[in-house]
């Protein structure tokens, strides 16, 4: 078995290898360059499963990339707003698809106006008891018709190009811990389970609600097969899902790899405190930047970074699963 972090410009693109299949999870900020990448390392072979874990263009581009390449992929897991959100697409498309010419950034206020009678139209009213998502909506109003709509957009129809070559698979995002497998692959999902029948939103509100809540509905999975160690990768996910018990806890196996959640940013230093198991290695991908990790990632003892925050430079990071052990030729984490 063999675990890989891309040294992608910005964002998370992993493959996992085993004695059977090759799994790719998130594909990076650039949609250009990561088909080399995945082919340096799987060769001519097929992906078996690629996964995009949320629709964050860090983790989404790369994803669109490779769906639009010639790589062979059997299966693609997909989150479910992405086929909920499809009906809005066309309607609201007038309003992003011409974002760029028409609006500068200093006028943010007439483009949330102009947005807000589109949400008066739909009849979207919002209670005072959802007065924190109200204020969320708002102030994301703007990335979600300029970015993460185009983005959904675009996505689906690199999905349509790959109509009768690759399964597509939808998976709905869980408020609560609860272990699902998709078949006989060794993948579990911890906050999502697949749903074969797609409802779209109710209204335009109920859509961007959810769009704003890009990094806790980040899916996560788990890789889980017997006599071998664990992979978790946690995306984004702040693991809201698990719940506020302390005893609460995603559990691992010995020696088990966990991805460093949303970069080994601060607001998921919880993170640390809910995954348990003995000699685990942790693995994070980043941009080049100051911000990150925090002090909770500094504080684990094994760990790796495809850049560190005192170097320039991103590298892959390589490690190998043989006898019983994991090896790797790359440096520990210098942060």
């Amino acid at each position: 078995m063999e675990f890989i972090a891309l040294p992608v410009s910005k964002g998370d693109s992993f493959i996992l290898k085993d004695d059977k299949y090759n799994y790719v999870v998130d594909g990076g900020f650039n949609e250009s360059g990561i088909t080399a990448m995945v082919k340096e390392e799987i060769g001519e072979q097929d992906i078996e499963i690629l996964i995009c874990t949320h629709y964050d263009e860090d983790h989404l581009n790369g994803v669109i990339g490779l769906i639009k390449s010639t790589i062979d992929i059997n299966e693609i897991w997909l989150p479910s707003i992405f086929a909920g959100a499809e009906g809005y697409l066309d309607e609201y498309s007038a309003l992003f698809d011409n974002y760029e010419s028409e609006y500068e950034d200093e006028n943010d206020e007439e483009l949330l106006s102009e947005i807000e009678d589109f949400k008066e139209e739909d009849g979207i009213s919002v209670s005072t008891n959802k007065r924190k998502k109200t204020y969320r909506m708002r102030a994301n109003l703007r990335k979600v018709y300029t970015k993460i709509l185009p983005r959904i957009k675009k996505l689906l129809e690199a999905c349509r190009q790959r109509k009768g070559k690759s399964t597509i698979r939808w998976f709905k995002y869980n408020h609560w811990h609860k272990e699902y497998k998709v078949h006989n692959y060794p993948l579990i999902g911890l906050n999502c389970e697949e749903v074969k029948v797609i409802r779209p939103y109710k209204s335009l509100g109920a859509l961007i609600l959810d769009l704003t809540l890009i990094n806790r509905m980040g899916l996560v999975f788990k890789y889980e097969r017997k006599k071998f160690p664990n992979v978790l990768f946690c995306s984004d996910s702040n693991f809201v899902f698990t719940g506020r018990r302390k005893s609460n806890k995603v559990y691992l196996k010995e020696k088990s790899i966990v991805t460093a959640p949303h970069h080994g940013a601060e607001e998921n230093k919880n993170v640390y405190k809910k995954v348990i198991g003995k000699s685990l290695i942790y693995v994070r991908s980043d941009e080049q930047t100051t911000l990150r990790p925090c002090k909770a990632y500094k504080r684990l003892r094994l760990k790796y970074c495809t850049i560190c925050n005192s170097s320039s430079t991103h590298r892959k990071v390589k490690i190998k699963y043989r006898s019983g052990a994991w090896f790797t030729m790359n440096r520990p984490c210098r942060c």
